[in-house]
């Protein structure tokens, strides 16, 4: 897979296709809005969802773990969907298989304190974090402007126009000011269309690789 590397704030920041960053300084992977418990949720709602979703996004997550090996893993929010359910188990499966690794849940507007409760064993929680000169959260926040943002929430995507009148919808990394928006994590969520302001920088993952457009 084709990554793109940048510089925050003489920080060196990996942007990986399957929609994490990776922190090389402090060997941090960061992911936005998994929404395990998902795909779960519509099913038991009578919307058929094929089962094999339901693990897409863990053996993702492995993956990008066994890739980087970082220390430290953050989730920033809706790490979980809805209630808790099944699909909580690939997740602590996940956090046994790794137990050199500290993972931490900054949370979202769906982790509800049912979920939480009952991974706060396995997960440090946080409603925000600062590190350094940045901030960590879910949702975009004004209230700390000399921190650079890091977060999720938005699931942000960009419309591309092809010369014949295509278009393409494409998940992306939405760089605006001193705030980085993540793209969500979860196979199954949906995007919210950007409209790029002036100054602002946009990375699309394209397949396998992630470019500035």
């Amino acid at each position: 897979m084709n990554t793109l590397s940048i510089i925050i704030q003489d920080q060196h920041f990996v942007m990986h296709p399957l929609k994490v960053v990776y922190w090389e300084e402090k060997e941090a992977l960061l992911a936005a809005d998994v929404h395990l418990g998902k795909v779960s949720h519509f099913r038991k709602a009578g919307i058929a969802v094929p089962i094999g979703k339901m693990k897409e996004d863990v053996i993702n997550l492995t993956q990008l773990l066994n890739e980087y090996q970082p220390k430290t893993v953050f989730f920033l929010g809706d790490l979980f969907h809805s209630d808790f359910n099944k699909e909580a188990s690939y997740l602590e499966d996940v956090i046994e298989n790794f137990s050199d690794v500290r993972f931490h849940l900054v949370t979202g507007n769906h982790d509800l304190p049912d979920f939480r409760a009952k991974m706060e064993e396995r997960l440090q929680i946080n409603d925000r974090l600062v590190l350094d000169r940045f901030l960590l959260s879910h949702q975009p926040d004004d209230s700390s402007p000399d921190l650079f943002q890091l977060c999720g929430h938005v699931h942000p995507a960009v419309r591309l126009k092809g010369p014949s009148k295509q278009h393409l919808k494409l998940p992306c990394f939405y760089m605006t000011g001193k705030r980085m928006i993540l793209p969500s994590f979860g196979s199954f969520t949906g995007n919210r269309i950007m409209k790029p302001e002036k100054g602002s920088r946009v990375y699309v993952v394209a397949g396998t690789k992630v470019l500035e457009v």
